[in-house]
């Protein structure tokens, strides 16, 4: 069923759930959400935050009124990811864009690569090498970069901030192609690697809206805010009677979640104004 919330993306604020799913091959597989992250969009103030829920985030799941893991949503469908993080974050969710391992390197490399800068020099588990500051990434060394989470001192921490870094990289390269019909060229060849209940003419206002503002970002001005929000956990061990087992999850702290709740509601809501009171949040 159709589960979007269509707005105006030229002049109204909106969320878009972003959902990594841990496959490759056909985006039309279904497997564990492992990356969630909601990208709430201001048209009007240029800000955008950034929020990473974690994969075992213990949630309920709507259609079976039962507590689990956030990722296992995703074995039952989109919908079932979005209708989650709704009730546990209080918003509402516009559109989605679903995309897997093989989607990412896909669009990286059609995008002829992304520029991301990294905390430490640290070696994948796959084996890719990267430096502390500025790495050129191709898809393969993308994927190995948000996948990464033991290969340094933040774990699951730095995986959430690489993942955000992706997800930026990706958006800035997009928007900073001179014309509409380039990005059409770019959609056109990634668009059987993608899932989203966004139909051309809203991507087409979207990129439009998003390419106006990035465009002084790109040259080093603050016309932006980019903020990066994450909710804090701690590890819960849980009994899921679907599997008949004991294991780990993530619980929630209260004051973060009602954190994440208010910044989610002030980025939404915040209008237009000669002074802007940032509420800011950052992944470091």
């Amino acid at each position: 069923k159709d589960i979007s919330k269509d707005v105006n993306v030229t002049k109204d604020s909106f969320n878009i759930y972003i959902s990594g799913i841990d496959t490759y091959g056909a985006i039309t597989k279904t497997s564990r959400s492992d990356v969630n992250i909601v990208a709430t969009v201001n048209p009007n103030t240029n800000e955008i935050l950034l929020t990473s829920i974690p994969r075992d985030y213990y949630v309920t799941l709507p259609s079976f009124l039962e507590k689990d893991k956030l990722t296992h949503a995703g074995i039952y469908g989109i919908d079932e990811s979005v209708g989650a993080i709704e009730n546990l974050l209080d918003i509402k969710i516009n559109y989605y864009v679903k995309v897997n391992f093989t989607s990412l390197i896909k669009i990286v490399d059609t995008l002829d690569g992304i520029t991301v800068n990294s905390k430490y020099d640290f070696t994948s588990e796959d084996g890719y090498k990267y430096k502390k500051g500025i790495n050129n990434l191709n898809g393969e060394e993308a994927l190995a970069y948000a996948r990464s989470r033991h290969s340094y001192i933040g774990g699951d921490l730095d995986r959430v901030r690489h993942q955000q870094q992706i997800v930026e990289a990706v958006g800035k390269k997009i928007v900073s192609f001179d014309s509409v019909s380039k990005f059409q060229d770019i959609l056109s060849a990634i668009s059987n690697n993608i899932s989203t209940n966004m139909e051309t003419p809203k991507i087409l206002s979207g990129y439009k809206v998003m390419k106006n503002m990035f465009k002084n970002a790109l040259g080093g001005s603050d016309f932006i805010n980019i903020n990066k929000a994450y909710l804090e956990t701690y590890s819960l061990p849980v009994y899921l009677p679907w599997t008949g087992g004991n294991t780990s999850a993530q619980g929630y702290y209260e004051d973060s979640l009602a954190d994440i709740q208010d910044a989610l509601k002030i980025t939404l809501e915040k209008k237009a104004e000669p002074v802007i009171k940032t509420f800011s949040f950052s992944v470091n």
